[in-house]
């Protein structure tokens, strides 16, 4: 198993836990046979960039190519590249954002990560404005397609973070198509990611008609359930107000977890598709064991049914790594890394 060297480990580990690295192996095994051959199998990996100035200031970095040793030395296998939507102001081939995303993306390649740029919609135009949108993200995606062609299959594509209403189910479908029918008339064996509306809600995975028969397509979902619990402390949803909504862990929160789970890995494998979940996490003032608790369960119950997870985010907020004294946080380092 590979850890960081500096990790403190459990001296031993539950049974659940140990089924679960177990199960969990035997399930990625299975998957890597069943989905498409030319796609990488996602396992465990973490967001990265998703906050960072440096998209407008490419010299003032926060995230720096070195970060991507502690990535790959903590055991995990894929990077989520959070693109920020001020690069839809400057799409072509000669952006200054591109040159840096060139340089992200060729030094995790470089160290056998697996790699996934995703267009971050974090003002959420395009979910509100796609008229607007779409056509922007047609011309993103055909310079990234043609910037990245001659890229090995360890580079995957996801067009659009957590489409949400008012984009309906309908018309996402169409745009899905139409975004994949893009990079593939300059790319064609390009692995692309796509989620369903509702924030990439399991919950509308039944709704999401999968692009071009599934060819070389990864699904994904986000997971971040209960929402109470997750997000308490966000001035969101406590309007500033330090209120502990609850803790996580009981036996039937932990079933709800599984069940969850269970129809994720059912669905990908009633339409024969890799599915991943692409983000997870819990806010950072909530207790550091109890967010511990959570992450290495839903890790786990992830892991068990064959499903892999990438972890929201390496800092900033959802905080994996303590930027400050330059080292993972152990806890949340512990439960998302290999078991």
């Amino acid at each position: 198993m590979c850890q960081p060297e500096s990790m403190e480990l459990p001296k031993k580990l539950s049974a659940h836990v140990f089924l679960a690295m177990i199960t969990g192996l035997s399930c990625f095994l299975g998957m890597a046979t069943s989905a498409d051959a030319g796609l990488p199998v996602i396992h465990r990996g973490i967001n990265i960039l998703g906050y960072d100035n440096v998209w407008s200031q490419p010299n003032q970095p926060t995230f720096k190519v070195q970060d991507l040793d502690k990535i790959k030395q903590a055991g995990l296998d894929t990077v989520r590249i959070n693109l920020r939507p001020s690069t839809l102001q400057q799409i072509n081939l000669n952006a200054p954002w591109l040159a840096t995303l060139d340089g992200y993306v060729t030094a995790a390649l470089d160290r056998h990560l697996t790699v996934i740029v995703d267009y971050h919609d974090e003002d959420n135009k395009c979910s509100t404005n796609f008229d607007i949108c779409e056509p922007k993200l047609v011309d993103l995606w055909k310079v990234m397609a043609s910037h990245f062609h001659n890229f090995p299959s360890t580079l995957l594509f996801e067009p659009l973070n957590e489409p949400h209403e008012p984009l309906t189910d309908s018309n996402w479908n169409l745009a899905a198509e139409t975004l994949v029918s893009t990079i593939r008339s300059i790319d064609q064996s390009r692995g692309i990611v796509i989620g369903p509306t509702g924030f990439n809600s399991l919950g509308k995975l039944n709704a999401l008609k999968i692009p071009d028969e599934g060819n070389n397509i990864i699904v994904t979902f986000h997971y971040y359930e209960p929402r109470k619990y997750t997000m308490q402390f966000q001035p969101v949803t406590t309007q500033g107000k330090a209120n502990y909504f609850s803790s996580w862990g009981s036996v039937l929160e932990r079933k709800k977890l599984d069940s969850d789970m269970t129809i994720v890995a059912t669905w990908a494998k009633n339409h024969n598709v890799q599915i991943m979940m692409g983000e997870f996490s819990v806010w950072d003032n909530v207790p550091i064991k109890s967010r511990e608790r959570y992450l290495a369960a839903v890790a786990d119950a992830a892991e068990s049914h064959g499903i892999g997870h990438i972890y929201w985010q390496f800092e900033t907020d959802f905080s994996a790594y303590d930027r400050k004294n330059e080292r993972w946080i152990p806890q949340i380092i512990r439960a998302i890394g290999v078991p």
